[in-house]
């Protein structure tokens, strides 16, 4: 497990195993605000996914486990998570298929740094 801040995840994108990736977007301020891109097919060396949905959590609790997510195929999703606020730990298993979990990983994220890209064939939680 490693603890992901926006200096490591300036140098690029970071291949994990599962086919997690870790990523950057651009940080722009002015004396208007700020603004995040948060994602461009670039960053991820032209990866392709369809963004089905996306959903912004608060967990009040820390040490809360919200579970492993997964989609099986023909409604499998690839997943993007970033934290807003504070910092989260991600776990992510890549199921095989006959369900047996291949890899089993995680990376704590802090608020602003970087995102977690995940593929569908994944399970994911936090």
């Amino acid at each position: 497990m490693a603890l992901m801040s926006a200096a490591a995840a300036q140098s690029g994108p970071l291949a994990l195993r599962g086919g997690a990736v870790i990523f950057a977007g651009k940080h722009f301020e002015d004396s208007r605000g700020v603004s995040d891109e948060t994602y461009d097919a670039s960053i991820l060396n032209g990866q392709a996914f369809s963004l089905v949905q996306e959903n912004i959590v608060r967990t009040h609790q820390a040490g809360t486990l919200r579970g492993l997510h997964y989609q099986r195929p023909p409604f499998a999703q690839d997943k993007v998570v970033s934290v807003i606020k504070g910092r989260a730990q991600f776990f992510w298993a890549e199921l095989g298929g006959n369900g047996d979990a291949n890899v089993v990983d995680s990376v704590i994220l802090e608020a602003g740094a970087c995102a977690l890209y995940t593929p569908g064939s994944c399970a994911h939680g936090f």
